[in-house]
Order: structure tokens, then sequence, then C-alpha cells
């Protein structure tokens, strides 16, 4: 391979190495969760890339962690940029799903990236409660209790 050949592999294979490291970046997702008012009880949180995804509950990542105060922060690492959602819950009476009543009205605390307080007025869908990601990103997502929510299941 003549000089000129080999100087033109090489940078165009440079070329190819610096766009794929590119395209790999990956960042941490820092939630703000508030308005916890359950501490014995876990939160399930889930990371949705797609609206697919979303509807099913096939999360493309998740969590299960037992808050400790009204206000906690987690992490999810090594997120590659796109759009996602969050949709969480607090599992109160220890199913391992949301619990929901008629209307598939939530009867446990939730909490929606992109949905303010005081509830959800529909079901969520994914292009509401999306955001993107492209550097290291933090959210802040308090849960939100249904009008129905026995009052009395807090004393856990």
């Amino acid at each position: 391979m003549n000089r000129t050949k080999k100087n033109t592999f090489l940078l165009f294979a440079a070329f190819i190495l610096a766009f794929g490291l590119q395209a790999q970046k990956q960042f941490t997702l820092t939630l703000n969760i508030t308005q916890i008012e359950i501490r014995k009880a876990p939160l399930i949180i889930g990371l949705y890339m797609d609206e697919e995804g979303f509807k099913s509950k096939y999360a493309f990542d998740s969590l299960v962690v037992l808050p400790d105060k009204e206000n906690i922060l987690v992490s999810f690492k090594q997120v590659p940029a796109g759009n996602y959602a969050i949709a969480l819950f607090q599992d109160v009476d220890g199913s391992g799903k949301l619990t929901v009543k008629g209307f598939g009205i939530p009867v446990e605390p939730v909490g929606i990236s992109n949905y303010p307080l005081p509830g959800i007025p529909q079901p969520p869908k994914f292009k509401k409660a999306s955001f993107e990601i492209t550097k290291d990103t933090l959210l802040t997502i308090p849960l939100m209790f249904s009008k129905d929510y026995d009052k009395e299941t807090k004393n856990l």
C-alpha cells in the first residue's frame, strides 16, 4: 500500500472509531423522588425507551428501592443517549404490581416523568412523559396519591 492510500485509510479508520465512540456515549440519569409518605414499602421504578415498552410495562431498565425519607435520589447508570420516560409506583400492598381500581385508577402512589401534581387526569402517554438524555440528567418526580387512597396505609 502506498503512503497516500495508507494515510487515507488511517484517517478514515480514526473517523469511524471517533464516530462510534461518540455514538456510544452513556450518561447517568438521577431521579429526585419527592413527597414519599410511606417508608416501609418499596418503590418500583421503570425506565422506558419507547411507547410500546411504556404501554406494555416492559422497561429498558428498572430499580427497586426502599425509601428512608420523604425525598430520595436514585440513579440509572450507563444510559445511552435517547428519549426515555419514567413510571414508578410504591408497592404498598406487596403484590409486585400496581394495584388499580375501576377505570385503571391507581390505588397505590405513582409518579410519571413530566406529569405534575396533584394527579394524572388520564392514562399517561410516552410522548408526554418522555424526555431526552444527551448528558448527565437530574429529573424530579413527585409521588401522587389517588384521592381515594387509604390514608391509614401511610402508617406502614
